[in-house]
């Protein structure tokens, strides 16, 4: 087998030593004829997954570590075997002859299968001496090995004499490194053997510092009878727009699940400021034509005080008292809408097997998910159906739900320039509300969206699932009217607490496209259609008869609610994001 593996790969012999590993490892995970099972799954209990294994020898494209801008982000090298302790695949890079670990890599294969021609060879710089060199294993640092044989002098050239050539063999400059992937490390540990240990020392290093300033804790002996909280650090790369890492952040936390309410503390508070106020700021502050100053407060958290004392255990890497020692869709093709028209996704597309189980349970569902839900609330309205839609099925996800979040990533990476833009109009706050009609396949309830602009972009948007089950269009759109008007009343008292908008006192009108919906926000009118409705819902009747907000009919058309109840054609969803002020901000500059 690992002769047949190395005359089809056309590597040179020294290669051996790689293709024995491979030819193991593909063994072991096939059945054997002694036993009915595959040797994985009887040392581990756990049916082994083929889905990554990979042509011996076939060519790829690997992602490269830290490059320039202009510089190619990825390099061709050859696929010679499998890591036994880190995830990722063992790479030979012809251009700088060594072998490394890579996780970021797209196989060339069919190409490889097409193109092959028998025993052709890679062109290697070739060195004189009696011994092929060692085979390398993989350390934990980076390290650089050559080969330590002596070389044979080189004989000089006399006349009439003839030179033997000595025997050859071909040297491979060789070294093991792993390259940066896409996950953050989850454990100190993992930190301390990532690529990029030395800016997580650094991160760790100003975390405890900011501690020790700040005098959050004090190094005591554990008092009898108390059972210290646990600790760890969370690690996490902050990315730019173009996807490169600025900073490397490590933050020291404990692990406040461990405490009871009322034994260890008594209450909580998080001074956050909600998101929609923030873009209403801006708002006003670009109506008004102000310069805005931006700060932060590093490690802010740290500035407050405990009422109680709390007794934690020291974090990893700190040994005594002034002793410290110091997630990618690569490839994608962009995806013109954030959910396709059409698609309808259901509880029922849960993994139908058990190969489906084992792909779902390696798949990020519930971490990608909710990093579209940040983007989502911070300045992404346009996704906010998409990510509605995709946050119902966290429980237990399928295949069909995963191919959703990744299109909505696709989207993402299309419009990654597009951007909230405040043009500095009136500061006259409008809404607009809609609805679907029984979309959810699973429940039969239906979704409400309404949204609100200031000064020409939006600054309130929602997308939610209706808590009960309309029995008609009128009713879905009646109970969407009252959510949007009570996000109508708290922006009306918000801006009238300012004391910057004139408007402020004035009713905000809220668009709706049903015209029962509007009729019965202003009276009852058909009591068969709409005796059943709950009662909550009849606020909207009381917000619209003290004159806090005026319901109004608009067309389909013109609904700025319409993206957030359902797929909309091209065309029309470009429109309404136009309008909400969600610009691609290359073709203003």
């Amino acid at each position: 087998m690992v002769r047949s593996m190395l005359s089809y790969s056309t590597l040179p012999i020294s290669f051996w030593g790689y293709a024995l590993q491979t030819a193991i490892y593909i063994l072991n995970d096939v059945p054997s004829k002694s036993v009915p099972k595959t040797p994985h799954e009887l040392w581990t209990g756990r049916k082994p997954s083929l889905q990554h294994l990979r042509i011996f020898g076939c060519p790829a494209h690997v992602l490269k570590g830290k490059t320039e801008k202009m510089e190619s982000r990825s390099e061709t090298c050859i696929f010679v075997g499998y890591p036994k302790e880190t995830k990722g695949y063992y790479f030979y890079s012809p251009s700088d002859l060594k072998v490394f670990v890579s996780t970021n890599a797209k196989f060339l294969e069919k190409d490889y299968m097409n193109d092959f021609v028998p025993r052709s060879r890679i062109v290697l710089n070739e060195m004189s001496g009696d011994t092929i060199p060692r085979e390398v294993t993989q350390p934990n640092p980076i390290v650089s090995s050559d080969p330590t044989q002596d070389q044979q002098p080189t004989i000089p050239r006399r006349s009439g004499r003839v030179r033997t050539q000595p025997e050859r063999y071909i040297g491979l400059g060789e070294s093991v490194e792993n390259l940066p992937d896409d996950d953050d490390p989850y454990t100190y540990k993992e930190a301390m053997e990532d690529v990029d240990s030395r800016h997580w020392q650094k991160a760790m290093q100003s975390e405890i510092e900011s501690m020790f300033d700040n005098k959050v804790w004090s190094l005591v002996d554990l008092p009898k009878g108390i059972k210290p909280i646990g600790c760890k650090w969370v690690y996490k790369r902050k990315r730019g727009m173009d996807g490169k890492v600025e900073t490397f952040k490590a933050r020291l936390v404990a692990k406040g699940y461990t405490q009871k309410e009322g034994i260890d503390y008594e209450e909580t508070f998080s001074p956050v400021a909600m998101l929609k106020s923030i873009r209403i700021l801006l708002s006003i502050a670009a109506s008004l034509d102000l310069e805005i100053w931006q700060m932060d407060v590093k490690t802010a958290f740290l500035n407050g005080s405990l009422d109680e004392s709390i007794y934690m255990m020291q974090p990893e890497g700190f040994i005594e008292k002034a002793k410290w020692i110091r997630f990618s869709m690569q490839d994608s093709k962009k995806g013109m809408l954030p959910f396709r028209h059409g698609i309808k996704l259901s509880k029922e597309q849960v993994p139908k097997n058990e190969h489906e189980e084992q792909f779902m349970s390696r798949v990020p569902y519930a971490s990608a998910v909710g990093s579209l839900m940040y983007a989502m609330l911070c300045t992404r309205p346009d996704i906010c159906f998409a990510v509605g839609i995709v946050s119902r099925f966290q429980s237990k996800p399928g295949p069909d739900h995963w191919t959703a979040v990744k299109h909505i990533f696709k989207y993402l990476k299309r419009t990654r320039d597009n951007m909230l833009v405040y043009s500095g109009g009136d500061l006259v706050p409008v809404g607009y509300t809609d609805s679907d009609f029984q979309s959810d396949s699973d429940s039969r309830k239906s979704t409400s969206g309404a949204v609100f602009t200031i000064g020409g972009g939006a600054v309130i948007w929602r997308s939610i699932k209706q808590s009960c089950i309309a029995d008609s269009t009128m009713e879905a759109e009646y109970v969407a009217a009252c959510e949007a008007a009570k996000e109508a009343v708290w922006l009306r008292q918000f801006l009238i607490d300012l004391e910057v908008v004139p408007s402020a006192n004035k009713q905000i009108t809220i668009y709706c496209d049903n015209s029962g919906a509007v009729a019965n926000s202003k009276e009852p009118r058909s009591h068969k259609r709409g005796k059943h409705i709950e009662r909550k819902y009849h606020l909207l009747r009381e917000i619209v008869q003290r004159g806090d907000v005026t319901i109004t009919k608009i067309a389909s058309a013109e609904n700025l609610a319409d993206p957030f109840t359902k797929a909309l054609p091209q065309k029309s969803f470009d429109g309404h994001l136009e309008n909400m002020g969600l610009r691609d901000m290359t073709h203003l500059l």
